[in-house]
């Protein structure tokens, strides 16, 4: 988790084998990093033109309208120089992909050397060119590889660093209601106090009251106002509304003393009684502290489906404006987020605000080891935290501190 998280923040370019670092390394060498990721595909083989243009879209490529564009087998070096020639001057292309399939024996008077020369006609141009030249090789600074898919993938990855170079580094912003020193006077009380902490820095979980009897939630309930929901006290239990462990919406006092005698008789006698919020889309805040790289936050949706899937963002503290906007945004699952299917799209920058004041808190309080909040319910009038787990232990050294950039 912390490899990644810092990879992503310091523009690091990652690949998966010795091969592929080499694919890479040789582009950055000896061609310009691409201006964007609209992608020119050129060649004289329909077949191979289709193929980049599948990879390109594979490797989240765009290919630029018009494209693929094939010269055809009996097309001559003259007809390929100019195709690649008009690829290049397009304002709508920020990058080529050439390819070359030797024709049948016989069927052309160009040799091979003849379509090679095709190409550094559009290294002018200032924008990268790959090709896959299946006979003959490319002329000296043009990256050449064995398959369209190898080309692609090595210009996606140099093109999603190019966008990194692109991206404002953001700043970590003024926060109102920040009190490291309360925080650490919570820090410092005995068993620590997790609701003191967390309120030091402006988060607001929402308050339960622990219960081991019918008459105490009865009591709770009235003391918070109906309606209210009922909780399994065990933590592997307080989200399990599948299992009957949460009870919601218990209007008055009869349903609240029914619901207690139905889940203590399952799940034991410790019950939470919380009161009802609206409804939201329910979202999970991580933090980590790990031992090599120090404090990273994750973000995610709330879910089975969701955990299964693992899917988490995660970034490196300090968060700045920028890192917590793309955190909210960068779960497969955050479009539930933004009204999908025409659902009104939540209060994205409450969020933002909550993972940087966690992001805060990781920095400057080095004793908190680990923190989750879950469920944070997102609305479009803001965002309700529901309960939060909080682990305090020894500081550990954070030798490197401050944003990791290249």
């Amino acid at each position: 988790v912390a490899v990644s998280a810092l990879f992503a923040r310091s523009g690091v370019i990652r690949v998966d084998t010795v091969a592929e670092l080499l694919d890479v390394g040789v582009l950055l060498a000896h061609q310009p990093r691409p201006a964007g990721r609209r992608v020119a595909v050129v060649g004289n083989s329909s077949a191979l033109t289709g193929l980049a243009a599948t990879a390109c879209a594979a490797q989240g490529l765009t290919v630029a309208a018009g494209y693929p564009s094939d010269t055809g087998p009996r097309a001559g070096a003259a007809e390929l120089a100019a195709a690649l020639a008009v690829a290049a001057a397009d304002e709508n292309v920020d990058a080529l992909v050439a390819v070359f399939a030797p024709p049948l024996p016989g069927q052309l008077t160009d040799t091979e050397a003849d379509f090679a020369a095709a190409l550094p006609g559009v290294l002018d141009a200032g924008k990268p060119v790959v090709a896959t030249f299946l006979a003959g090789r490319a002329p000296a600074g043009v990256p050449a590889y064995p398959s369209v898919e190898e080309a692609v993938r090595a210009l996606a990855r140099v093109a999603r660093y190019a966008d990194w170079l692109r991206r404002p580094p953001g700043t970590p912003p003024e926060l109102p209601r920040i009190d490291p020193a309360a925080a650490s006077a919570a820090l410092r009380a005995d068993g620590a106090d997790p609701a003191g902490l967390l309120r030091a820095y402006g988060i607001d979980v929402l308050p339960s009251v622990p219960t081991r009897s019918a008459d105490e939630a009865v009591a709770a309930a009235v003391s918070l106002g109906c309606p209210v929901a009922l909780k399994a006290a065990a933590p592997g239990l307080r989200h399990r509304l599948d299992l009957g462990a949460v009870r919601l919406d218990l209007a008055d006092a009869a349903a609240v003393r029914r619901a207690y005698a139905e889940m203590s008789a399952v799940f034991g006698a410790d019950v939470l009684v919380q009161a009802m919020v609206p409804p939201g889309v329910p979202c999970v805040v991580e933090l980590v502290e790990d031992p090599a790289f120090g404090p990273v936050v994750g973000f995610g949706l709330g879910g089975v489906a969701t955990e299964l899937l693992g899917d988490r963002a995660w970034r490196a503290v300090p968060l700045t404006d920028i890192d917590a906007s793309e955190l909210v945004d960068a779960p497969r699952a955050a479009p539930l987020l933004r009204g999908h299917r025409g659902a009104v799209p939540v209060d994205r920058a409450a969020l933002a605000e909550l993972l940087l004041r966690v992001g805060r808190l990781a920095d400057e309080q080095p004793r908190v080891r680990s923190l989750t909040l879950n469920p944070v319910l997102a609305r479009p009038d803001g965002i309700s935290v529901l309960h939060a787990t909080v682990g305090v232990g020894a500081a550990g050294a954070r030798p490197d501190t401050g944003p990791r950039r290249l």
